[in-house]
């Protein structure tokens, strides 16, 4: 299966411990470039709960053991997302 959607997905580190912003659909290309300059991230960050932005989370978990955060609930389901 391809990856059809793209997201935006950024790292904030300093030379040990970062956060990724939203880990996309398949966030394999990351965690290698993670692993090579040796950062550790601790936590993501899901800026919202489109699908193109979140359903990396359980791969990142899996490889990282990072906390996952998302905005204070409930969501405004019915009258869109922000």
């Amino acid at each position: 299966m391809s990856n059809t959607y793209e997201s935006n997905c950024y790292v904030i580190a300093d030379d040990r411990e970062g956060v990724m912003i939203d880990a996309e659909i398949s966030p394999l290309h990351h965690i290698g470039k993670i692993a090579k300059i040796n950062i550790e991230i601790k936590l993501l960050i899901n800026t919202h709960c489109h699908y193109d932005h979140v359903a990396g989370n359980h791969m990142m978990v899996e490889k990282t053991n990072a906390r996952v955060g998302l905005r204070k609930l409930p969501l405004p389901i019915g009258r869109g997302f922000p």
